[in-house]
């Protein structure tokens, strides 16, 4: 596929991942409404796993792109201090096109750094998208408010109070 094309596909994720954001929002909301936590049942609750940064990569392929884009974006130099901190995350997680995209915005060349070693990852771009949109998609909070068998409902309920000593209100927003 073309560059061009994991763009259009890019873009679409992106607007996607709002569009999930906000529903998941909404799901948090209700999901906080209808649990809470028990206190002194468990002893030694399951931990909910928190993200961290992304490991360093030596041989990060962004590396020209990022370089190109640094010498306008940095606050150092003049540059936007909000742009340039998200062509950071962009680079420290190889998303290539959000990299791109930003180099369209400010009118910078890097036509000369695509090459055949970097087209993967504007796939792996994409994933990183899709990815976010599945750690959603996949949260107990969004398969509450999504499901609609009571069996699973009861299943959830369960899980809850067993591994995270989470358990219903008296009086759910449902």
């Amino acid at each position: 596929m073309s560059y061009k094309k994991w763009i259009h596909k890019y873009k679409f994720l992106q607007e996607d991942l709002v569009d999930t954001q906000n529903q998941f929002e909404e799901y948090v909301q209700t999901f906080n409404a209808d649990f809470s936590i028990e206190e002194d049942e468990l002893e030694n609750p399951q931990p909910i796993k928190v993200d961290n940064l992304p490991e360093r990569i030596n041989d990060n392929l962004c590396k020209p792109v990022f370089k190109r884009l640094s010498k306008i974006l940095h606050p150092d130099r003049g540059g936007n201090n909000e742009d340039f901190i998200k062509a950071s995350d962009s680079y420290r997680n190889q998303d290539i096109i959000s990299l791109y995209i930003m180099a369209e915005k400010y009118d910078i060349d890097i036509e000369d750094l695509i090459t055949d070693d970097i087209l993967p990852l504007f796939e792996s771009s994409c994933e990183l998208l899709e990815k976010q949109i599945d750690k959603k998609t996949g949260s107990i909070a969004w398969d509450w408010c999504t499901t609609t068998d009571p069996k699973e409902k009861e299943f959830t309920i369960k899980y809850l109070k067993d591994n995270h000593n989470i358990v219903p209100k008296e009086n759910p927003s449902k």
